[in-house]
């Protein structure tokens, strides 16, 4: 199964006191909030620590996903033939008479949520997963979104109650935020 489109990752940083001291103090030296320098790779180089080498060092990922927007396809395969193309809107219950897919959705708010933020825009392969299966059922798939920030996010899927792994991204940045909840 494979997601294509624009994809949404939004991670929290998860970082002890004095981890948080130094990259502020690193901020200071490239003359940016940390907000702004968590999303420069020059600030990883200055902060020199081993263990926090990018963005995708500093924390927990909090929301990941296809973006519902007119840019994305979802394909279904199924012994190296497509089954199925379908959109998101093909997964929004609310405008058909009888559901095609079985989806979950999830409400997230993070303005309770105290923290520092990375947000990132892709554009691409935004996730490929699969599963061995003998024979085939779209009544065993579940397709999990979440609500967050006025947008409906395609995070995962599952398969006969069993998620499917991620095998493959290949995406292209094209924005990329830092900020605070204080």
């Amino acid at each position: 199964m494979d997601f294509f489109g624009e994809g949404v990752c939004i991670k929290k940083g998860a970082f002890n006191d004095e981890l948080l001291n130094r990259m502020k103090l690193t901020a200071l030296k490239l003359n940016q909030p940390v907000e702004d320098a968590i999303i420069d790779p020059y600030f990883y180089y200055l902060l020199k620590d081993a263990k926090v080498k990018s963005i995708e060092d500093i924390g927990q990922t909090i929301v990941k996903g296809l973006i519902n927007t007119h840019k994305n396809r979802i394909e279904i395969w199924y012994k190296g033939k497509k089954v199925q193309k379908l959109t998101m809107n093909d997964l929004n219950n609310q405008y058909l008479l009888f559901p095609l897919f079985q989806t979950k959705t999830k409400n997230i708010e993070l303005q309770n949520n105290l923290g520092l933020y990375a947000k990132c825009i892709e554009i691409g392969l935004v996730a490929r997963y699969e599963i061995m299966v003998d024979n085939f059922s779209f009544d065993s798939l579940v397709f999990y979104t979440f609500k967050y920030d006025g947008e409906v996010i395609l995070s995962t899927v599952s398969y006969d109650n069993k998620y499917l792994k991620l095998k493959k991204k290949d995406t292209l940045i094209t924005y990329q935020n830092g900020y605070s909840i204080i």
